[in-house]
């Protein structure tokens, strides 16, 4: 039985933020397309547990790799190939007046219609003719499904969305408390304190406090609390000193 040969495929990638059509003038043989989809799992190593835990943390990214055999039966055809390669490797360049570089549509067929971005461009010479023009390529391109992103989430310049807590009972009335309820971390109680300093001690059963996102207490600088002092009073700066050392030595100390 012979074997079949590659059947010419129409594709087409289209530039969305120029309008700009790359596509071959004529249909060519492709290798095919080839693209992963499924689950991202993730095991999660326990202390103790001879077998680990699995979890669902989201779909994994769709990407594609096409392969395309690009045909030049004369020199120029073998200038529209190479004009062909330059508009798809420009898609892999950053366009700086969009600080991003484009994003395309990927038509294979009628079964594939993608928005995409080209992450690599491969082309490799596989003949060349005796007058020197490459007559056939073989070009693989790697594309990356584009899903749109709130700029908020990457810039570090915009505000994070904040929460709002109603304190319900007397075991949630403690800053650390609620820390360790809503980060799962008691420690940045005392940040949460320094933003409310109307209820310095702890929250009124009832009361609603705001509750920033844990990046932001986290990246905040917390200043150590100091001993004020007189630094005329011999006393005092000698008191001052004492509380710093006995810090420094990590014990408990009593302010006199």
């Amino acid at each position: 039985m012979a074997e079949s040969g590659k059947v010419p495929i129409d594709w087409s990638i289209k530039n969305l933020d120029h309008g700009e059509l790359i596509r071959p003038q004529m249909p060519m043989p492709s290798d095919g397309v080839s693209f992963s989809v499924g689950s991202r799992l993730v095991d999660q190593n326990l202390f103790g547990e001879q077998n680990s835990p699995t979890n669902y943390t989201g779909g994994l990214p769709r990407d594609f790799t096409f392969t395309c055999i690009l045909y030049s039966r004369d020199s120029e055809e073998a200038l529209d190939v190479e004009d062909l390669l330059d508009q798809l490797i420009e898609l892999t360049t950053k366009d700086d007046s969009l600080g991003r570089i484009p994003i395309c549509i990927f038509n294979y067929g009628t079964y594939l219609s993608e928005t995409v971005l080209v992450e690599r461009v491969d082309p490799t010479i596989i003949s060349v003719d005796s007058s020197g023009y490459v007559k056939e390529t073989r070009c693989s391109m790697a594309l990356k499904r584009y899903t749109p992103f709130s700029q908020s989430q990457i810039d570090p310049t915009k505000p994070a969305k904040e929460s709002y807590l109603r304190v319900a009972a007397q075991g949630e009335q403690m800053w650390e408390a609620i820390a360790r309820t809503y980060y799962g971390d008691p420690l940045l109680g005392d940040r949460l304190r320094k933003r409310h300093p109307q209820h310095p001690f702890f929250v009124p059963v009832g009361e609603t406090v705001s509750v920033p996102a844990k990046s932001i207490l986290q990246k905040e600088v917390v200043k150590p609390a100091y001993h004020a002092f007189d630094p005329d009073n011999e006393a005092a700066v000698a008191n001052y000193e004492r509380i710093l050392a006995d810090r420094n030595a990590r014990v408990v100390v009593e302010v006199k």
